[in-house]
């Protein structure tokens, strides 16, 4: 069937190994291992004809010192991965690939969670 949007694929490497091959009464054996391509289409959802947007949950506000997790949803899914997280400030937090902020300086700052064929949403947070 074809992929609609908003479906979530994983997609994944078959490996084969030869040695492991047996002959039977019946036919072959063959081991199989699924292994993940560099978390490329893992858990990836397919985008609508239109850029969707993404809307980021979570803290607005922290404590230096502190951290929190924020979510990226897309499409009424939540993305984890495939999503690239960025500061607009990285004097006063840093955020992490999986969403993990760390607050290091009062102030304010956004957060801005982009995902392929998404557009961008962001989070807003007050750090003191």
């Amino acid at each position: 069937t074809a992929l609609a949007a908003g479906q979530e694929v994983n997609l994944f490497r078959v490996i084969t190994d030869a040695e492991n091959t047996e002959r039977r009464q019946n036919g072959y054996s063959i081991t199989t291992e699924l292994v993940a391509q560099d978390d490329v289409l893992v858990n990836y959802i397919i985008p609508a004809a239109t850029p969707a947007a993404i809307t980021v949950g979570g803290a607005t506000t922290g404590t230096v010192g502190g951290a929190a997790f924020l979510s990226a949803v897309y499409q009424n899914r939540t993305a984890t991965l495939g999503v690239t997280w960025t500061s607009s400030d990285e004097t006063k937090a840093i955020v992490s690939p999986h969403g993990l902020v760390r607050f290091l300086a009062a102030g304010s700052v956004t957060i801005t969670a982009s995902y392929p064929g998404g557009t961008a949403g962001t989070k807003a947070i007050t750090i003191s």
